[in-house]
């Protein structure tokens, strides 16, 4: 429920930007999915979120990318990918979504950034 919560504020970066991220506090994998799902389904627009929750000792992040924007080559996966290196991790996943987790969650902040820039520069 307190995921959920935050789904108003990630819809409306979304929907202004293309471009949603949220650093949460113990969130679970299965969590960032529903939550990364809800956003996708209600977003109304090509839009990326990037999710990243700090579990204490590790960290988990998701990515979804709407199909036209992976059809312009942004990829979850990558991106994703990018964010779980910085946090000491790796993943992946498909190239609409795609889940990783990291070892050290004092720099999940840096890899939401590192990740949103490159969706960033992708996009524009």
């Amino acid at each position: 429920r307190m995921v959920l919560a935050q789904l108003d504020g990630l819809l409306a970066q979304g929907r202004e930007s293309g471009l949603a991220v949220a650093k949460l506090a113990d969130t679970k994998p299965d969590a960032l999915k529903a939550l990364a799902d809800a956003f996708m389904a209600q977003v109304g627009k090509p839009a990326v979120l990037l999710l990243g929750s700090d579990l204490g000792d590790s960290v988990a992040l998701a990515c979804a990318v709407a199909e036209p924007l992976v059809a312009k080559g942004l990829k979850a996966g990558e991106l994703v990918k990018l964010a779980a290196q910085r946090c000491g991790g790796n993943g992946g996943g498909r190239p609409t979504f795609a889940q990783a987790g990291g070892k050290d969650p004092s720099q999940l902040q840096a890899a939401l950034e590192a990740a949103a820039e490159l969706a960033a520069s992708k996009l524009g």
